[in-house]
């Protein structure tokens, strides 16, 4: 299942980060939810990164794989839009990976201690 929602799910982030302005405002990522919408949009990027089994390093390999794709989507926008880089939203993005990495890693070892 994981293997037909991360494919859509990246195109889908991929899609709203490149997106034009007005389509940004029009759809709310842009304005007084910007920053939450970027916390919980990695968020899940790392819970789908970080879902599948295996040991904590890989799931760790998983996380940084989530933070470089954070680095490479704001890059993008700054080389279409031609304007600076956004280190705030990367850091929120960043906080989003961080808490989507540690619900996975919780919601795994739930899941091993009532199996």
């Amino acid at each position: 299942m994981i293997r037909v929602i991360l494919p859509v799910w990246l195109a889908i982030l991929f899609a709203l980060s490149l997106a034009p302005e007005p389509v940004k405002y029009e759809l709310g990522t842009k304005g007084g939810f910007h920053y939450a919408g970027h916390l919980i949009a990695f968020m899940v990027t790392a819970l789908l990164f970080c879902w599948k089994p295996g040991s904590a390093r890989r799931r760790l390999l998983c996380a940084f794989a989530a933070c470089f794709l954070a680095l490479a989507l704001e890059g993008l926008e700054a080389i279409v839009y031609g304007n600076r880089f956004e280190w705030p939203d990367v850091w929120i993005d960043f906080l989003g990976i961080v808490l989507g990495f540690a619900i996975a890693g919780l919601v795994r070892k739930k899941i091993e201690l009532t199996a």
